[in-house]
């Protein structure tokens, strides 16, 4: 019997706007990081300012300069969670 064949050469996820609106999930994943440091929520315009980094340097630049390696971490993991 012949090897079974995928029926796709690729599968293209897109999470970004395109396929679902996770614009406001991203917001809220902001406000879980910095709502407790900053104490009020982020803008949807601070959000998008940042918009074109990589996740983790994007919190990273964003956060504080006087904050911690610990509370940048946590700040990181509540984005995340």
């Amino acid at each position: 019997q012949p090897p079974l064949r995928p029926r796709f050469d690729a599968v293209i996820f897109a999470f970004d706007g395109t396929l679902i609106a996770s614009f406001p999930a991203i917001v809220r994943a902001w406000n879980a990081a910095f709502q407790p440091i900053l104490g009020r929520e982020v803008e949807p315009t601070e959000v998008i300012a940042h918009f074109g980094v990589p996740d983790i340097p994007m919190i990273r630049g964003a956060l504080p300069a006087d904050l911690n390696e610990l509370e940048k971490t946590q700040a990181i993991e509540r984005y995340f969670i």
